[in-house]
């Protein structure tokens, strides 16, 4: 017998010094010590030399899991310090209410807790706060503080990972289990976030699991300083949707980013049923904040001695409003020099005139002084090093705010970052916009003062009086190309026209925009002008008459916030905080070469219609659409109904009808004319409905859902047609009908495949095997005599339907799972999508590669489907788009071309 210590926070044997006594043949008795820690002890009857062979190998595989040190709460913050905790007695009611929701005994029953706030309103003391709590109560489990200044820290690769080792520790079955799947898959930490989620973190945690156990709580902080933070939350958030890890608990923090709030679905008022609560700090009480802050400052200012203390801390606690980060650069800097805290309590304190509506003025001008004491006005006082490191810190800084902070331009030699002249003074607000006419010899400048104003660069002096007429921040500036002529967008959702040589305006305000003009561009020849806005749309513009140029150019998900016209001025180009850089087609006013775009998130479906003229596609943004191959345009607008993400759509067989099975558990009917739903949802699935396929006749409706069970559905009436066939123990499995009717094809979680008899539900032939990973799609050939599937193992595999057995090697050449597979309708060639980013295109008859991947997706390829003959495929991905490709050279297919092969 060997009885050995599990320290606690470590969570395996072998750690730390052992007194082995009683030995006894080859066993023994082994009680373990590690330092001054004293845990529980555990006994197993086991053989001394196969156990610590074995604890060693368990101890090496969770040591070198790939993590990111520096991301645990109690490590350094990047600057060499330790992050720090709330002040006492401050912030109560907030670190209350989370450690109560972590407990379970708190009204939210959610498994996710978000607290959103801006800059500088205390998210990051609040987390760490949190987790002394937690680990003080045993609940705390995993920690990762984001952070930009540590590579590792803004690392999104490396979060699940480093959650999982300190889950290990954390938890001794918890590792055990994790053990068993890295000696499986030992190549997880390069996969994407999904796999790395279901892999490192779901399968382990739902082997311990039990209804018995504690919650274990997860902090993930400042998810907004995460590179790519989306690819972690696209996985991690259905998860916790799903409650597909009960017990495990994610407490996140994040500046109130629109992409991190769209994949925690939340949005002001909170929805109904959210499984992410969120809580926006700066929703607080300004009252609360203030006497928080109040009992931060007195804290602070314990030591030092000042008369009228309470009135000088009441005073700054007020002047911080909500903002910490306002209250701690004042505390810093007054505390910095105790021989001058009066002198720097009433600089601090002295009234300013800074306009109402601009809410960051005592910020700013606290920085200004802050930045005036730090470094002396006269660079004579310095040694010409310390002069040059102060510029080296001020070139990076003080281009970006002087306009902000003193209402001026400066002007600056590039190559030695001297100021060429004094301040260029006038403005009475903040510099937003400049820009230099082509011949360099003037400046414009656009500013929060709602007025722009013309400079001389060689004198830095005014031109012309300022130029007015907007009536709310000037944000956007640019010259015409001969320099006649300025163009300006504004905050008041107008364009401008003006003439250089007067500063008149030259015609009426460019009015049509609903948002802010973020950008503004004339065409080469001067004759048109384009401008980009938060209302996501581009529009051209007529500079003769002022009057728009047709409709708007739309398709951006984000705020335009650049536009450029190409030298020849035929393209336009545009960028946009949807991450896309889109070229349009000035005469057509269409995109060139582009993708079909419109979905506001990834799209994990797309099915082409019997007939080849109409595509559609299912989007996580809960939406589906269906589009006209031959124009690349949406026929309907938008097809809406269930309330989470659509993962499956299929068109029945006359092209009339159209499918779609949801993470909301419920599959829709529509009808493609009206694109209105014919019968109600189709209910009875408990779980993620995954996978939907029609009967060649229509009649009936395959369904596979994350409940482990296929059903059959009458699509006239809605209703179930046979008992649920069930057995899967995993949900991410395929299903495909054959082309009778008659077979029905399933993967299951053990890698294999299986044949149902459609009339009896009941298996055909024994399981198929050959695949050594999770099948994740299936496709019958037209012919229903063979059947494809694609693995996680990275290989398609070929198989007689009639016999059971592989008709051909495995087809290798993905580097990536394989998501998707489809048969080309004369059963000769096969499609095959993957998470490598690309398709690949094979002969059947050969089993090889016909040509090189089609390449053009950036995010994983989810869904393909060939036109009805075969000439073009469509793809859908995670990057948001569809794509149409022509079979033959694997070129990419432009919208607004007519797409003969598709019958339209």
């Amino acid at each position: 017998m060997i009885i050995y210590y599990r320290p606690p926070g470590e969570g395996y044997p072998l750690t730390g010094n052992r007194d082995i006594s009683n030995f006894q043949g080859n066993t023994f008795t082994a009680v373990g010590r590690d330092q001054n820690h004293y845990g529980p002890l555990i006994v197993h009857n086991i053989n001394y030399g196969q156990q610590i062979s074995q604890d060693i190998r368990q101890n090496d595989l969770i040591h070198n899991i790939p993590r990111a040190k520096n991301a645990l709460y109690d490590a350094n913050d990047g600057k060499g310090q330790t992050r720090k905790v709330c002040t006492e007695g401050t912030r109560t009611e907030i670190i209350t209410e989370i450690v109560h929701w972590a407990i379970g005994n708190s009204r939210i029953k959610t498994l996710g807790y978000w607290i959103c706030g801006m800059a500088g309103t205390g998210k990051s003391t609040i987390a760490m706060s949190v987790c002394i709590e937690l680990e003080e109560k045993n609940l705390l489990g995993a920690t990762f503080f984001c952070t930009r200044q540590i590579p590792e820290c803004r690392d999104h690769s490396l979060i699940i990972p480093t959650i999982a080792y300190q889950l290990a520790h954390h938890l001794p079955a918890f590792a055990e289990a994790l053990v068993e799947i890295l000696r499986k898959e030992p190549e997880v930490f390069s996969k994407p976030p999904l796999i790395q989620l279901k892999l490192l973190l779901m399968k382990p945690w739902n082997t311990i699991f039990n209804a018995n156990m504690q919650n274990t709580v997860v902090v993930i902080d400042a998810l907004d300083e995460c590179e790519d933070i989306s690819l972690v939350l696209s996985a991690l958030i259905p998860a916790i949707n799903k409650q597909s890890m009960p017990g495990l608990k994610f407490f996140f923090t994040s500046r109130p980013q629109g992409h991190i709030q769209r994949h925690l679905k939340i949005n002001r008022p909170l929805p109904l049923g959210s499984q992410v609560e969120g809580m926006f700090l700066h929703d607080v009480e300004e009252e609360i904040v203030k006497a928080d802050i109040a009992k931060f400052i007195k804290e602070e200012f314990e030591e030092l001695t000042i008369p009228e203390k309470d009135m000088y801390i009441n005073e700054l606690a007020e002047k911080s409003g909500k903002l910490f980060i306002y209250a701690a650069t004042m505390v810093r800097y007054i505390k910095n020099y105790p021989e001058y805290v009066e002198d720097r309590l009433s600089e601090i304190l002295k009234p300013t005139s800074a306009p109402e509506e601009n809410q960051t003025w005592d910020l700013d001008y606290l920085y200004s002084t802050v930045i005036e004491a730090a470094i002396p006005r006269n660079p004579r006082v310095l040694s010409s090093k310390e002069f040059e490191e102060c510029l080296k810190i001020l070139h990076t800084m003080i281009i970006l705010v002087s306009g902000s902070l003193d209402h001026t331009l400066r002007l600056w030699d590039v190559s030695t970052g001297i100021q060429i002249t004094e301040p260029l003074q006038g403005h009475t607000d903040g510099v937003v916009s400049v820009a230099f006419s082509p011949d360099g010899t003037k400046l414009a400048s656009g500013s929060r003062d709602h007025t722009l104003r013309l400079w001389d660069v060689a004198t830095a002096t005014q031109i012309t009086e300022p130029l007015q007429g907007h009536t709310n921040w000037v944000y956007s500036v640019a010259f015409s190309p001969d320099g006649t002529k300025l163009a300006s967008g504004s905050r008041d959702h107008t364009l401008r026209l003006w003439d250089v040589a007067t500063g008149t305006q030259i015609i009426q305000a460019l009015q049509g925009h609903t948002g802010l003009v973020a950008s503004v561009a004339f065409s080469p020849d001067g004759t048109r002008l384009a401008s980009g806005s938060v209302d996501y749309t581009l529009r051209l513009w007529d500079v003769a008459t002022g009057t728009q140029i047709r409709e708007p150019l739309q398709g951006h998900t984000g705020s335009v916030m650049s536009v450029a016209f190409s030298p020849d001025g035929t393209k336009l180009a545009s960028g946009s905080q949807d991450d896309t850089l889109r070229l349009w087609d000035v005469a057509t006013r269409t995109q060139i070469a582009e993708p079909l775009q419109g979905h506001t998130n990834c799209v994990d479906s797309v099915a082409s219609s019997p007939d080849g003229t109409k595509l559609a596609s299912g989007s996580r943004d809960h939406t589906l659409k269906l589009w006209d191959v031959a124009t690349g345009t949406q026929i309907i607008q938008l097809l809406q109904g269930h309330t989470d993400s659509v993962a499956s759509v299929a068109f029945s067989p006359d092209c009339t009808g159209l499918a779609s099975g949801s993470l909301d558990h419920t599959i829709r009917l529509w009808d493609v004319a009206t694109g209105t739903q014919f019968v109600e949802p189709l209910q009875g699935h408990t779980n993620s409905v995954v996978l939907v396929v029609f009967s060649p006749d229509g009649t009936k409706l395959a369904s596979n859902s994350e409940d482990n069970t296929l059903r059959l559905w009458d699509v006239a009436t809605g209703t179930q047609l046979i008992a649920p066939i069930q057995g899967h123990t995993d949900s991410l499995v395929p299903v495909a009908l054959s082309s009778d009717g008659t077979k029905l094809a399933s993967g299951w979680n053990d890698n294999t495949l299986r044949l149902f008899n459609v009339a009896t539900a009941t298996q055909i032939t024994e399981p198929l095997q050959g695949h050594t990973n999770i099948v994740t799609s299936l496709a019958f050939s037209p012919d229903g005599t063979k059947l494809v599937s694609g693995s996680w193992d990275k290989t398609l595999r070929l198989w007689n339907v009639t016999t059971g057995p592989q008709i051909s090697e495995p087809l290798q050449g993905h580097t990536e799972p394989i998501s998707s597979v489809a048969f080309s309708p004369d059963g000769t060639k096969l499609a095959s999508g993957s998470w490598d980013h690309t398709l690949r295109l094979w002969d059947v008859a050969t089993a090889t590669q016909i040509a090189e991947p089609l390449w053009g997706h950036t995010n994983w390829v989810d869904s393909v489907a060939f036109s009805p003959d075969g000439t073009k495929l469509a793809s859908g991905s995670f990057d948001h788009t569809l794509r149409l490709w022509d079979v033959a050279t694997g070129w990419p297919q432009a919208p607004g071309i007519k797409q003969s092969g598709f019958g339209a």
